[in-house]
């Protein structure tokens, strides 16, 4: 084999080489980002729900109020029915 050919070869080899570990790096790279990403959409979901729960228990609350108001207006009303009935 003449020392073209030869060399040739080992340019090949090294260029092979370089790509290999140039897509390997680029691989790690690319799954570092997406775990990132991943922990970052992680973190703003886990916040949603935070406060989509505080939402949900003010619905409650509210929800609670309105039944307690309207008690407590069906009990006013059957009071002054009382005094109306009382008052001579």
């Amino acid at each position: 084999m003449s020392e073209a050919i030869i060399v040739a070869l080992i340019t090949a080899g090294a260029s092979v080489v370089c790509q290999v570990i140039i897509s390997v790096k680029n691989a790690q790279r690319t799954e570092a980002q997406q775990a990132a990403d991943r922990k970052l959409l992680e973190y703003k979901i886990d916040k949603l729900c935070e406060k989509q729960e505080k939402y949900n228990n003010l619905q409650e609350r509210v929800a609670l109020s309105e039944r307690d108001i309207r008690v407590a207006n069906h009990r006013i009303d059957d009071l002054e029915r009382k005094v109306e009935t009382y008052d001579i």
